[in-house]
């Protein structure tokens, strides 16, 4: 989920882990990742290992910025209503302050993709995103919701099938812009927002 270093020098990593993995994607069997916290000390020590929760199987994680710490990140929330690994019922948003979590399960026979978080460039609200797929209905959606508090901000139904497995990562504008510079692209003429 994320990695910082607090001010007396401490490491602390937050991942989702998995005792005994198996990657089998032809099994209806799904692997089982609980959400913990490691603290190691400036010189690369294991100071404690707490598992922060083992009710919630989670995977694909993603913080608004790696190697700092935020106080909410978000995995991809697994477990037995998904028909095998790869498919994803929910999210699970994470307060690393406060050391809690709330969940958001898709509904209506929706599966969804690993969550991806996009910032307001001006006034830094997060933003969780993912795409879901009704099974029953046979359409995708994009599905954005506020990182602090959950709630749906909007639901968009796409024109085409999203497949599971889609990957995604917010570029800002000015990310955009480098990215041409870098590779010696003409910038294309882009909105101002």
């Amino acid at each position: 989920l994320n990695a910082w270093e607090e001010d007396d020098g401490t490491v602390v990593l937050w991942t989702p882990f998995c005792k005994n993995l198996v990657i089998d994607l032809e099994s209806d069997d799904i692997n089982r990742f609980d959400m913990v916290e490691y603290r190691f000390d400036p010189g690369g020590k294991l100071l404690s290992k707490e598992v922060i929760d083992d009710t919630v199987n989670v995977e694909f994680s993603v913080v608004p910025n790696m190697g700092e710490f935020n106080r909410y990140g978000y995995t991809a929330i697994q477990d037995p209503s998904t028909p095998g690994e790869g498919f994803f019922s929910g999210i699970c948003f994470w307060d690393m302050a406060e050391r809690t979590f709330q969940t958001v399960y898709h509904v209506d026979d929706k599966m969804g993709g690993e969550p991806m978080v996009a910032q307001d460039e001006v006034d830094g609200t997060v933003y969780v995103g993912t795409y879901t797929y009704n099974m029953k209905d046979k359409k995708s959606y994009f599905v954005l919701y506020h990182g602090e508090t959950a709630e749906v901000v909007c639901r968009i139904l796409m024109p085409h099938r999203v497949p599971y497995g889609f990957h995604g990562k917010w570029i800002s504008m000015n990310e955009l812009r480098g990215h041409f510079r870098r590779h010696g692209m003409e910038e294309p003429e882009l909105p101002s927002k």
